[in-house]
């Protein structure tokens, strides 16, 4: 399948690709004080870091996760081989896209 068709029949693949758009006017709305970008990236590499920031940002006390916290976290990683497993079964739809 080309990326042409892809976005033909996913239309959230370019919806979520204007993350930095919508943070821009979320930043304009409600102050770049009050506006905390956070990347998945930052969560699965070192998810008490990125859950240290989040409650020192909204100004809660820090906690410790847990051991099934942490893998909790890499959960998706098992989703991803799900969704590729759905998009595989998916594809006659996609061979109907002109």
């Amino acid at each position: 399948m080309s990326f042409e068709e892809a976005i033909l029949c996913d239309p959230e693949l370019t919806e979520t690709s204007k993350y930095a758009t919508y943070l821009k006017s979320w930043q304009q709305e409600f102050g770049v004080d009050r506006v905390l970008p956070t990347l998945y990236d930052d969560l699965q590499d070192s998810p008490q870091d990125f859950v240290d920031k989040l409650a020192d940002f909204i100004g809660v006390p820090r906690f410790r996760l847990s051991c099934e916290e942490m893998r909790s976290v890499h959960a998706s990683e098992a989703m991803t081989q799900r969704a590729a497993i759905t998009a595989r079964a998916a594809r006659p739809c996609w061979r109907g896209v002109a």
